[in-house]
């Protein structure tokens, strides 16, 4: 049904793992115009990471602070990048790409300030795995549509989710429902009658 109306999504293109965990931070708990507005900033500030790691933290806030909450991703993306960049000084991170999936995710689930849903889309979008992250949207979303009980939290749903989505079908599924949570099952006045699941929702008109 989902794909009637927003269609098979493209594979993104590859940006590099740093590029991608960068983005994601940036992206966490802000809109997707103010996240790429304070990445391009970013990347107009400092040309090369190693620059992001060395910088005055204050030169970074003010550089992401289109995305909100700037001093504390500056913290955060600073500690991650010097983290890395102790392990490999490019900045490359290939050795990623040799990992299983369930190490991908350990190995960056222990960054401070990298969750379980930020790990899983570097996973997903850079590095083509099968995974299934769950965001604000897809959180609203299997919330109404009763997937999940109201008081489960994101990686309560991404833990829940993942194995009952097929491998396949993960990346659409996740791309359109985002599609799905920002033009019609909105967190404020939801398009319920114009819902191509409007027929399969138990909590149809509701605002959670």
């Amino acid at each position: 049904m989902l794909q009637r109306v927003y269609g098979v999504p493209p594979r993104p293109v590859r940006q590099g793992v740093v590029n991608s965990l960068v983005r994601t931070i940036l992206s966490q708990n802000t809109t997707a115009a103010n996240a790429d507005r304070a990445y391009r900033h970013l990347k107009d500030s400092f040309p090369h990471w190693q620059q992001v790691a060395r910088a005055p933290e204050r030169a970074v806030v003010e550089a992401i602070r289109p995305a909100g909450l700037a001093s504390q991703r500056a913290k955060v993306i600073q500690c991650v990048l010097t983290r890395l960049e102790a392990e490999d000084a490019s900045l490359q991170c290939e050795y990623l790409q040799c990992k299983p999936t369930a190490a991908v995710l350990e190995y960056l689930e222990a960054f401070p300030g990298v969750g379980p849903k930020t790990a899983a889309c570097v996973v997903l979008f850079e590095l083509g795995r099968a995974v299934f992250p769950v965001d604000t949207h897809l959180l609203r979303i299997s919330k109404r549509l009763g997937w999940v009980a109201p008081e489960v939290s994101a990686p309560q749903a991404q833990r829940f989710l993942e194995p009952l989505v097929p491998e396949s079908l993960r990346y659409e599924l996740h791309v359109n429902l985002i599609a799905h949570g920002r033009t019609t099952c909105r967190a404020q006045r939801p398009k319920c009658t114009e819902c191509v699941l409007a027929r399969l929702c138990r909590r149809q008109g509701c605002t959670a």
